[in-house]
């Protein structure tokens, strides 16, 4: 074979990003670099960082959002991650966080979207997650693992356990599987995008709820009127159900800012509307899915949770 045909038929080959873990792990390694007439990208290192964080808590907080790439990452989506680890930190702010939940959310999402946005910039044709899994004193060993195509909506997934003598038979009975594409089949969480603000309300087409709100909790405290902006029906929704009973505080400026992202749904892609309700120091969050199968609007769900959360908070 001529130099220059070679070239040609290495720069066609399909290209496999994957990424594997776990002790004794090395043959599945093995097995996935070995594949025939493929470009392997080993990434393990990257979604060891992204998806599997040796912290506490079950997210990686790009050290309060505001890591810079991480090296292996391709300079050519520098941009891409400044951008999005921004918009985590312009959404939960500075740690320590008062709404943990946003700020695992967000996290949560940053490290699905960073992943994809990889491989798509590899130009992937199939992505492998590997996870082995042992237990000595047990004598117990575990395989699972999945593929994806980032052009498909749906992965394959298997994951088998066995005695830790029969490691090596299990490893290349699951991948020798996800290779074949067998396995058990279903959606895949897609994050197309991070996150994009909204101009305005998201609800703005929504109609003002005022029925009252059953408070859980309500101490003298609270104020006894909130002013909310930027005016909706959200905004006026917030205001005619704050309602706590005996609360005597002055009145409490509160201020709305919304985002969005994609996820993928049981029935296909869904767009999922966040909101923030900042008073002073204290922030609750709400989210909804956009939805016709909805049984009450996203301003009577979002606006309920949000009273109930700031009451909450400030009750402490």
């Amino acid at each position: 074979m001529s130099s220059l045909l070679l070239i040609t038929v290495l720069a066609a080959a399909p290209v496999h990003v994957i990424a594997v873990h776990g002790p004794q792990s090395e043959k599945a390694l093995a097995k996935l670099t070995a594949m025939p007439n493929v470009t392997v990208v080993d990434a393990s290192a990257l979604h060891e960082y992204l998806l599997r964080p040796a912290a506490l808590l079950p997210m990686q907080d790009f050290e309060g959002f505001t890591m810079p790439p991480i090296p292996g990452w391709p300079h050519e989506l520098d941009d891409t991650w400044k951008k999005a680890v921004a918009a985590c930190h312009d959404l939960a702010g500075d740690p320590p966080w008062r709404e943990l939940g946003t700020a695992m959310a967000c996290a949560n999402r940053l490290s699905v979207f960073l992943w994809q946005q990889f491989a798509a910039q590899q130009k992937a044709a199939r992505v492998f997650e590997i996870d082995v899994s042992v237990d000595e004193k047990k004598s117990k060993a575990r395989v699972s693992g999945t593929t994806w195509a980032p052009s498909s909506r749906d992965q394959v997934a298997l994951d088998e356990g066995g005695t830790l003598a029969q490691l090596d038979q299990t490893t290349e009975r699951v991948l020798t599987a996800l290779i074949d594409k067998k396995g058990a089949t279903s959606a895949r969480n897609i994050v197309p995008e991070l996150a994009s603000s909204f101009l305005g309300d998201p609800f703005s087409r929504d109609t003002k709820v005022s029925s009252p709100v059953t408070f859980k909790k309500t101490c003298p405290a609270l104020p006894a009127q909130l002013t909310v902006t930027p005016a909706g029906p959200l905004a006026d929704s917030i205001v005619a159900r704050w309602k706590p009973e005996g609360a005597k505080g002055p009145a409490q400026p509160c201020k709305l800012s919304f985002s969005e992202h994609s996820e993928e749904g049981m029935a296909g892609p869904v767009v999922v509307v966040g909101t923030l309700l900042t008073c002073s120091s204290t922030i609750v969050s709400a989210e909804v899915a956009r939805s016709p199968l909805l049984e009450r609007s996203g301003v009577d769900l979002v606006s309920e949770r949000l009273v109930l959360g700031l009451a909450t908070k400030l009750c402490k």
